[in-house]
């Protein structure tokens, strides 16, 4: 049974945190909490710290999105986890075409992906000025929390079939 201290190690709170790991503060004090081998890559201006499950995105020395992945446990306190289907994600989807990744409308500083490419969707959204088409059977591969002023305004409407 989990009690309501480790409830909270594993919750997702948007614009804010993933368990014990926050944006927009300093990576040091969170590279500790990191367990297992860690990876890093550069991308530009940010450097990447992968464990098997949590990616830390850090710019600056602050940490500036979260993502977790494979099998981490975290979840929304609505419900939103890893491996869940489009299908029974509750709350209006929109596309970022930008980032290629999921976002809820009126939801800032959540974001999540698929195992689907989301380049040529949302491209062919832009192009038709319609509605990005995504299955329902998609399952939800990775969720990240980020700053809230990262959100992007040019996100389509989602469409499930």
């Amino acid at each position: 049974m989990t009690g309501p201290a480790e409830k909270d190690e594993l919750r997702i709170v948007p614009g804010e945190s993933i368990g014990p790991f926050r944006v927009g503060e300093a990576i040091e004090p969170q590279l500790a909490l990191l367990t297992g081998d860690v990876a890093v890559e550069e991308r530009g201006d940010t450097r990447v710290f992968t464990t098997r499950d949590v990616s830390l995105f850090v710019e600056a020395g602050l940490v500036t999105q979260i993502g977790i992945h494979e099998e981490h446990p975290g979840a929304t306190s609505e419900g939103l986890r890893l491996g869940m289907t489009l299908g029974e994600v509750e709350g209006e989807l929109l596309l970022d075409p930008f980032n290629e990744v999921l976002l809820f409308a009126g939801v800032d500083g959540l974001c999540f992906s698929t195992g689907q490419a989301l380049e040529p969707v949302a491209e062919a959204a832009l192009n038709e000025a319609a509605p990005a088409v995504l299955s329902r059977a998609d399952r939800i591969e990775w969720i990240g929390v980020h700053l809230r002023e990262f959100d992007s305004p040019e996100a389509v409407p989602v469409t499930l079939e």
